[in-house]
């Protein structure tokens, strides 16, 4: 009986911590306006002693561009440790961002691993990891974690008509608005 007392509690252990050992590293699903710079957080849940983390996310040139000196901001990595980002032009459509970092000294993450800053040239494009995506713990162990896409749209744009009260057969002005409309 105590054997599977034991055995029962085991995997009650083995259960607890494959759930709570499970990290999630995300990217959201933006909107931005043709001409600016739209800044997506590559947001995480915390994991205390990050050693590594290997990050291979796709996107289409013609929709965003990204200038590896200054578009990745607010992320522990910059300030330890070797820290290497790459842009790879796969072909017309698809240029891959890879970000590597390492370091003796380990990182605690407690909801975000950086911040991303596109130029956004219009239409969509996914915001998609690719490849290896992988963190590893201060031991250089790989830690379970879930990628999750996003993606890049133009902000959608609205139409208002106003709104006016007058006499019958009295001509009027009605003001129509727009925002996000731009090269009409």
């Amino acid at each position: 009986m105590k054997k599977h007392i034991l055995k029962l509690g085991l995997m009650c252990l083995l259960i607890v911590s494959t759930l709570f050992g499970q990290s999630t590293v995300s990217i959201p699903t933006t909107t931005g306006i043709v001409g600016q710079d739209i800044t997506i957080p590559v947001n995480s849940s915390a994991i205390p002693r990050v050693g590594s983390v290997t990050l291979n996310i796709s996107f289409n040139p013609k929709v965003v561009t990204i200038n590896t000196a200054t578009g990745i901001s607010n992320s522990p990595f910059q300030t330890q440790g070797f820290f290497n980002v790459n842009t790879t032009i796969v072909n017309e459509t698809t240029s891959t961002l890879t970000i590597g970092w390492f370091s003796g000294t380990p990182v605690a993450i407690t909801d975000k691993l950086m911040d991303l800053t596109f130029s956004y040239l219009g239409g969509t494009s996914g915001i998609t990891f690719t490849g290896i995506n992988e963190i590893t713990d201060d031991k250089a162990q790989p830690i379970a974690t879930t990628f999750t896409s996003g993606a890049i749209a133009a902000k959608p744009t609205t139409l208002k008509l106003g709104t006016v009260v007058s006499d019958p057969n009295k001509s009027v002005i009605v003001e129509l608005s727009a925002t996000e409309l731009k090269n009409a």
